[in-house]
């Protein structure tokens, strides 16, 4: 959105182009570009509130995270909430929480990152534990 807002008002330097037509071509509220144009709001101004962690440090947990899925060792919503806690120490960073962040951080943390799901653990079935008897573990591994 914002690389789209900077197009958008880089347009408008541009003789005869208008805030209406480039609002219009870059599908960007005229009223943004309006303030941009006219210096209300800075073109490279920062929405929302600020993150614990830098975009390089979440990534660090996302992939520690995903990692641990790859083999089969999923985190809960607490655990992440933890370690995320425990991470932010480690690295010095302003923490009002005195032992775990927020669920709305975690649920924030959840939408930065598309790549990440919770999913409710499955039970293990009775037809599976009853499979896993030592014959057929050392069937499976003779073969």
């Amino acid at each position: 959105m914002k690389e789209i807002i900077c197009k958008g008002h880089m347009l408008l330097h541009f003789p005869g182009c208008q805030v209406y037509r480039a609002a219009r071509l870059y599908q960007v509220p005229e009223s943004t570009l309006r303030d941009r144009t006219r210096k209300n709001v800075a073109v490279d101004c920062h929405h929302g509130a600020n993150t614990l962690f830098t975009t390089d440090e979440e990534r660090k947990l996302v992939d520690h995270i995903v990692y641990m899925a790859d083999i089969w060792y999923g985190y809960s919503l607490m655990d992440i909430q933890y370690m995320a806690w425990d991470y932010a120490i480690s690295l010095h960073k302003p923490v009002k929480a005195k032992e775990h962040l927020s669920q709305g951080w975690m649920y924030y943390f959840l939408s930065r990152w598309e790549e990440l799901k919770v999913v409710k653990p499955q039970c293990l079935s009775l037809s599976r534990a009853k499979s896993a008897s030592n014959e057929n573990i050392d069937k499976y591994f003779q073969e």
